[in-house]
């Protein structure tokens, strides 16, 4: 069983692309991809991954690539998920939104404020449990 990353991320990618509407499984990772280039380990082979600083987005961008999910972290320099949903909601962002955070205790109260700010979002924050976290409990997150 893989990673409550990796089968969130997957089954958010394989849900919009098995769609019949022209799906591309395209994903956009938002944030510093240095340190987020380890994500794309957790992504479906048949995706197409793209790293993208928050500065560089836009309504027009979201909306001229329409992507199937957008990734970004919880918070971070320059902006945090609030800033992102709000980016996507006047985006009319019709995919998924994925937060992650590494070692969020109560990941669903995260999940639960952002669905009552941006209600229109497929929302859903993922907590990541480096090495050196003490483990959490099983979370579902559909």
């Amino acid at each position: 069983m893989g990673r409550p990353l990796d089968i969130l991320l997957a089954d958010s990618a394989v849900r919009r692309g098995d769609a019949q509407d022209g799906s591309t499984g395209l994903i956009i990772v938002v944030g510093d991809a240095a340190h987020l280039s380890v994500l794309k380990q957790h992504f479906p082979e048949q995706t197409s991954v793209f790293f993208a600083e928050f500065s560089d987005l836009s309504r027009e961008i979201l909306r001229a690539i329409s992507p199937e999910v957008v990734v970004g972290p919880l918070f971070c320099d320059g902006f945090d998920c609030f800033d992102l949903a709000r980016l996507l909601t006047e985006s009319e962002f019709s995919g998924a939104f994925r937060v992650f955070g590494e070692c969020l205790p109560r990941p669903q109260i995260v999940s639960r404020e952002i669905k009552q700010s941006f209600p229109s979002l497929d929302a859903a924050v993922v907590s990541y449990d480096p090495p050196s976290c003490e483990p959490t409990e099983p979370q579902v997150l559909h």
